[in-house]
């Protein structure tokens, strides 16, 4: 390509000197006929050598060099084969299994659902008897009472989920507000599983979530703020609701009142009421159960706009 810049160059320097040849007579009619000869023979002194130089760069130096490619456009590579999944193999800190929620793969197979739910469920008895076994006559009391009211919260979500949002759909997500297809009760049921197993795992070390101790004002604040924020949104998910399945989502919302309540009592015991523990860890349960009710919301207006349609 350069040599094609180098050859304007080259004319235009010729251009050039035949202005200032014709510029160097002050006046060419003035002149002898001697006078036009010098300047005919001054000018092709000037002239052959350029035109030597052009035959050179236009001829001869792309022979020995090559020309240069012109630019193309970027190749296509699109293929039939898939992109590679780089996805990370795992998730961790303690909320990995809510957070793992937005990648759900509806497409899973019930098998798959089964075998997920059955090692879940053996995380919760494993954890819980390895609780049990570090705790006080009194400690372990106020743990089975929350365990029982667990369960019972577990089981009624379970039964109003399966009824209504056992299908797969799309759903928008709240991370980067990309469509994803979920199914709402299978995601819940692994959901609720894996949070408890961590607990009670975590617990098992001795492991309670803590704040600072001149947070605990301000987190009992937000508590109330968020209770309230649930409360409105439990509200508007009955009100969704055909009338039939009211009176069965209020009941599983109220076990979910009550698993709060006995597990409150049981951190309170756990931590000798440590005020830290107990604010933080309520805290923690109630936005858990916050994500869920908003993730349940969605699949209940999925449904009612469609029946309306």
């Amino acid at each position: 390509m350069w040599y094609k810049y180098t050859m304007f160059a080259v004319c235009h320097h010729i251009v050039n000197e035949c202005m200032l040849s014709c510029n160097t007579s002050a006046d060419i009619t003035n002149t002898t006929e001697g006078d036009c000869f010098l300047m005919f023979i001054k000018l092709l002194r000037v002239i052959l050598p350029v035109i030597l130089i052009v035959v050179l760069v236009v001829f001869l130096v792309p022979q020995f060099i090559g020309t240069s490619p012109e630019p193309q456009p970027p190749a296509d590579n699109t293929t039939d084969e898939p992109f590679p999944d780089n996805t990370a193999s795992a998730e961790t800190g303690e909320n990995a299994e809510t957070d793992a929620s937005a990648e759900s793969d509806a497409t899973t197979t019930i098998d798959d659902f089964y075998a997920q739910q059955t090692a879940k469920e053996q995380r919760v008895a494993a954890a819980l008897d390895k609780l049990s076994s570090t705790l006080t006559k009194d400690q372990l009391h106020y743990l089975q009472v929350a365990q029982s009211d667990w369960q019972e919260y577990y089981e009624s979500f379970a039964g109003v989920l399966k009824v209504q949002l056992d299908t797969p759909i799309m759903i928008q997500s709240d991370s980067d507000d990309v469509e994803r297809e979920v199914n709402i009760y299978r995601d819940t049921i692994l959901i609720i599983l894996g949070e408890r197993a961590d607990d009670l795992e975590n617990w098992a070390e001795q492991n309670y979530r803590l704040v600072e101790a001149d947070q605990v004002a301000g987190l009992k604040m937000q508590i109330r703020a968020e209770k309230s924020d649930l409360a409105f949104t439990f509200s508007m998910n009955i009100v969704y609701l055909d009338e039939g399945f009211r009176k069965s989502w209020q009941e599983a919302q109220n076990s979910w009142y009550d698993f709060l309540a006995s597990n409150n009592i049981f951190i309170s015991a756990a931590t000798r009421s440590n005020g830290a523990a107990m604010v933080a860890e309520e805290l923690f349960q109630i936005e858990r159960m916050s994500s869920l009710a908003a993730l349940h919301q969605k699949g209940i207006l999925h449904f009612r706009n469609e029946k309306e349609e």
